[in-house]
């Protein structure tokens, strides 16, 4: 799968802006949340590298706000760029491929217990995020 055909895929979603608001509400504590279990993990340097916990924050908080920006102005070719800059981006800085499922898996369950009603809207994005992650971490760089 090319950088297009990820294009077309994601052009498959659709969010309400009833859970574009939900979820802008509580994408801080949502990050807070991700942070805080991930943190607490035996395997985290593993994860994520030595060292790296401050910068893994820092993508927790990022993460939020892109996904929120996402939500409510959806642009696939943004959406598959900007993910496949910061797979490289991290895993140059030493965070390992495992870290990026269990860190969307975590984002899944606080969605989940965060905003029941609104997830199966937002979940969509994280379920495409996740069976595409191989094919992301093998775009070229633009």
């Amino acid at each position: 799968m090319n950088r297009d055909d990820l294009i077309q895929e994601a052009c498959r979603m659709c969010f309400s802006p009833q859970a574009a608001n939900a979820y802008d509400r509580v994408r801080e504590q949502l990050a807070a949340a991700v942070t805080a279990e991930l943190t607490s993990r035996q395997d985290l340097e593993e994860l994520i590298g030595g060292g790296n916990t401050e910068a893994m924050t820092l993508n927790h908080q990022n993460h939020g706000q892109f996904i929120a920006a996402q939500l409510t102005h959806f642009q696939p070719q943004v959406l598959v760029e900007t993910v496949a800059w910061v797979l490289r981006s991290y895993q140059s800085h030493g965070f390992h491929k495992d870290y990026w499922p269990v860190q969307l898996n975590s984002w899944c369950r606080h969605i989940e217990a965060m905003l029941p009603e609104e997830a199966p809207d937002i979940l969509p994005l994280y379920h495409y995020l996740m069976e595409y992650l191989e094919e992301f971490d093998r775009l070229p760089a633009p």
